[in-house]
């Protein structure tokens, strides 16, 4: 995976996962080098990022 500074933070089940959404562009992390803080929760603006990626990457939007 990426080198960030709370990849040690995602749990194990997860990290296979968050690495396909790195891959695919969905998320790419955050200027202070964390990739999302796997503690804390997700703001409307981050979801809709996200959403809005992931859209791009399936072709349903440009």
């Amino acid at each position: 995976m990426a080198s960030f500074d709370d990849t040690d933070r995602i749990g194990d089940w997860a990290k296979e996962d968050v690495e396909r959404l790195v891959q695919a562009g969905i998320i790419s992390g955050r200027e202070d080098g964390t990739i999302f803080d796997p503690k804390t929760g997700t703001t409307r603006a981050q979801m809709a990022k996200m959403l809005d990626e992931y859209l791009k990457f399936v072709n349903f939007s440009n």
